[in-house]
This record gives C-alpha cells, sequence and structure tokens, in this order.
C-alpha cells in the first residue's frame, strides 16, 4: 500500500499531501463564516485567503490522485521507452512471438 509510486515518491507521501490539500478546503469553510463577518479591508483579505487555500487545496489533491492512480501519460511513455514496447504492445505478446520463433527454428 505504502511502496513506491510514479517518479520514485513513496505513495505515503501522496497520501499526505491528499490530506494536507483536504485540511486547506477544510480551514477554507471556517474561515467563510467569519469572512461573511467582517466588513471593508478584513473581509477583501479573508475572501482572499479563501480563494487562495482552495486553489492550493484542490491543486494539491488532483495532483496527488493523479500520480497514485497513475493517470499521468508522462509516466507512461517513460516506461515505454525504457522497456522498448510500442504501444499495444504487452509482455505476454512478445511471450508468444518469441515461442513461436523459437518453434520454427526447430
Amino acid at each position: 500500500m505504502f511502496g513506491k509510486g510514479n517518479g520514485g515518491t513513496s505513495n505515503a507521501v501522496y497520501f499526505v499531501r491528499i490530506l494536507v490539500g483536504a485540511h486547506l478546503l477544510y480551514i477554507d469553510y471556517q474561515i467563510f463564516d467569519d469572512a461573511m463577518a467582517r466588513e471593508g479591508m478584513g473581509k477583501i483579505v479573508m475572501i482572499g485567503f479563501m480563494i487562495l487555500f482552495a486553489i492550493t487545496g484542490l491543486v494539491l489533491i488532483m495532483i496527488s490522485l493523479r500520480a497514485l492512480l497513475g493517470l499521468s501519460s508522462g509516466t507512461e511513455k517513460k516506461e515505454d521507452k525504457e522497456n522498448g514496447s510500442k504501444p499495444g504492445d504487452t509482455d505476454d505478446v512478445k511471450q508468444i512471438e518469441e515461442s513461436e520463433d523459437d518453434k520454427g527454428e526447430m
């Protein structure tokens, strides 16, 4: 569960990032009532921090979920280059082709 994820980063790091992002969204929710009660410059500052916390929390959650679920297309291409495989190739197909080549040589 806490093995290495994409790029050698531990999956635990991604879970911590998700928790931090969720905490920022929770803080954003708590600030909302206080921000609406204020007036003048204080209200503008509070709304600014609400926007900052919301964006930061959502970005942390989205990036970490993408990395955990392996939806990043860059890592798939990197793995294909390392393995020397073409899109659509699988290890099973390669093994079948190799065994057919071996049978043909006999």
